[in-house]
């Protein structure tokens, strides 16, 4: 949950311009690998103030992709589709699924994208300026996904009291 939910959270606060969750719930299956105290399969769900639902699923036992397809946002509107994965996005109107309305791949990869995060931290401790993914935004995303942790060991919804900066349970 913690390892690739944190990125996809972080790009669907992005791109929906998200505040923090007001409540995530979250659900699971049982460990299959042996030392192993977390579920392979997790399903995340984050109500936001800004009346969406942000949902994360993932199958660790099941993914067997290649690495540009591995993460994969759907963000579902009025009128389209769009899917966003590490190198390409396209958008689907609805009803026409079957054929892209538009679509764009990264020339340079994923690894282009990781480079320059890279750098630019980096470069941020040396000149003490602020990186492209602050300290807050960081905070956004793992917010999230400790809070479904919270919500799979309880077994309940947990709310985020913005007021306080606390986790309600």
């Amino acid at each position: 949950m913690a390892d690739q939910g944190a990125h996809v959270y972080d790009g669907i606060h992005l791109l929906m311009n998200a505040s923090y969750p007001l409540a995530v719930n979250a659900s699971a299956g049982k460990p299959h690998n042996p030392g192993v105290d977390t579920a392979e399969s997790v399903v995340a769900i984050a109500e936001y103030p800004e009346d969406f639902l942000g949902i994360f699923t993932i199958n660790y036992a099941a993914m067997k992709y290649q690495l540009k397809n591995d993460q994969l946002t759907q963000l579902d509107g009025d009128k389209a589709r769009m899917d966003i994965g590490r190198e390409e996005c396209k958008v689907y109107l609805q009803g026409a699924e079957d054929k892209p309305a538009m679509s764009s791949a990264s020339k340079l990869g994923f690894g282009h994208a990781t480079d320059l995060h890279v750098a630019n931290f980096l470069e941020c401790v040396r000149t003490r300026q602020t990186p492209t993914a602050p300290m807050r935004v960081a905070f956004q995303a793992a917010l999230v996904v400790q809070m479904a942790n919270l919500s799979l060991k309880h077994g309940r919804r947990i709310r985020w009291n913005h007021q306080t900066s606390r986790v309600e349970m």
